[in-house]
Formats: C-alpha cells, sequence, structure tokens
C-alpha cells in the first residue's frame, strides 16, 4: 500500500536548495507525462518514510497549496559524497495504468552452500531495472547459486521475476560468478616441495659439475 507523504511547494534555485537544507528539509521535484513540475520540499521525517528499508517503491504525495494528491515512485536520490546525506529527490507521477521503470535488488539464495564448498560468490550487479504497473512492483528479483560450479556465471535470464514484470537488462549480462578463491588457487599452482628456483644473475647448471 502507497504510504502518504505531505510535502510543502518550494521556490527554485541553488541558494533556495541550500537554506533549506539548513532549515532541516530536503527539495525534491515531482513531474510526470503530463504533470508540470511540481517543486516541493520534505521534511528528514518523510524523507526516511520514502527511503527507509522498508518504505517500498510507490508513494502517495500531497500537496495541499498546488492541489496535487497523486501516487508515485522515486526516480532519483542525489546524495553527499562524503556525509551521505540526501540532497534532493526526483518523484515521478504515475497516471492510472502508466507502467513505470525502476532498480529494484537482486537476492542471490545459496551463497551460504557456495561458501561452504570453499568457493566465492563475486557479484556483478545488486540492482536490476525493470518495468511493470507499479502495483506490481517486487521487492526483489532472486536466483539460486547453489549449484554453481567454480567458473560458472548466473545471468540476468536467470533471475525469477513475476510474470507481468519486464527485466529490461540483456539476458546474458552477468550477475555473479562463482571463483576458488585467490589464496586457495595460488595453492593449487605453486612449485611442488623441493624445487629452488636460481638466485638473480645465475643460471643453473644443465650438467652437474
Amino acid at each position: 500500500m502507497p504510504q502518504d507523504i505531505a510535502a510543502v511547494p518550494r521556490e527554485t534555485g541553488k541558494r533556495v536548495s541550500n537554506r533549506l537544507r539548513k532549515q532541516g528539509l530536503v527539495p525534491a521535484v515531482i513531474y510526470g507525462k503530463t504533470l508540470e513540475p511540481i517543486h516541493v520540499a520534505l521534511n528528514k521525517a518523510a524523507v526516511a518514510r520514502v527511503l527507509g528499508p522498508k518504505a517500498g517503491h510507490v508513494h502517495r504525495i500531497v500537496v495541499k497549496e498546488k492541489g496535487f494528491d497523486g501516487t508515485v515512485v522515486v526516480k532519483e536520490v542525489q546524495r553527499d559524497p562524503i556525509s551521505r546525506q540526501v540532497l534532493h529527490l526526483d518523484f515521478h507521477h504515475v497516471s492510472v495504468g502508466e507502467r513505470v521503470r525502476v532498480e529494484v535488488p537482486i537476492v542471490l539464495i545459496g551463497e551460504d552452500q557456495v561458501e561452504k564448498r570453499g568457493l566465492v560468490v563475486q557479484r556483478q550487479m545488486r540492482e536490476v531495472e525493470v518495468e511493470c504497473l507499479p502495483e506490481t512492483i517486487p521487492d526483489a528479483l532472486t536466483a539460486d547459486v547453489s549449484g554453481l560450479a567454480p567458473g560458472h556465471a548466473l545471468l540476468v535470464k536467470d533471475l525469477v521475476a513475476p510474470k507481468d514484470v519486464e527485466v529490461l537488462a540483456p539476458p546474458t549480462e552477468v550477475v555473479a560468478v562463482v571463483v576458488v578463491p585467490r589464496t586457495a588457487a595460488e595453492e593449487v599452482t605453486e612449485a611442488p616441495a623441493g624445487e629452488v628456483a636460481a638466485p638473480e644473475g645465475e643460471q643453473a647448471s644443465a650438467k652437474p659439475e
């Protein structure tokens, strides 16, 4: 169920945005196919509800002063590169029946089974873009890696997606690879005991003297 988020109108401009942040507010914009952009500000509590671990993708934003009450999804989050504080939010207004594109997490099942075999799962992707109706946005896409052999890869086409959800990444793009840990690989290729390399600057004799 969409969360109800209250927002207030704001003016535009860098100085205005900086002033709002000092007041504990986060600048944001709401836009859509048939909607003129609405520039708003949210308090930190509202931002936490939007971006929290259990927030979901779909939200209902109310801007009383603009007469706006609609369903939105988060399209972009700008953060400070050092503090990671949220600097700006972009919301896309969703019309009835409109499909949206969002990034959803990838959850790998069976990583512990791979590790028990002395192997490691190297992640290449942690999120993937999907297209679907707002009400069918999945919390995550899953795939089982427990049976993968060393050197074998999990591809986008192996991800399990609901029937009405289209995965937009190329089917052959690599999600994860199972590999032998580097230390174990080095032990396999290590020179047999008793073989000692000749000191630098000297060559091993072809025949014993």
